[in-house]
């Protein structure tokens, strides 16, 4: 396996995320009849996804170092 404990971790979820979706769909990805058009698709609605859960994080982020910059600029919590 790896060292890296991140790439372990990672590693183990996308093999619990096959298991469940095997168990969902009864089928592996790599017998999945799915043209490329479908494959791209799928994709494409994956990565929107994943900038929707990037935009969240980078805007609590934000809101909290604002949070922070304020709070130093008055000495305390406002």
């Amino acid at each position: 396996m790896t060292k890296d404990k991140i790439v372990s971790g990672l590693i183990k979820q996308m093999a619990d995320r096959s298991n469940q979706g095997i168990i969902k769909y009864k089928n592996t990805i790599d017998k999945a009849e799915m043209n490329p058009i479908q494959a791209i698709e799928n994709a494409i609605e994956e990565a929107l996804d994943l900038a929707v859960y990037l935009a969240k994080v980078k805007y609590e982020l934000k809101k909290q170092e604002e949070n922070n910059i304020l709070n130093q600029s008055y000495g305390g919590t406002i």
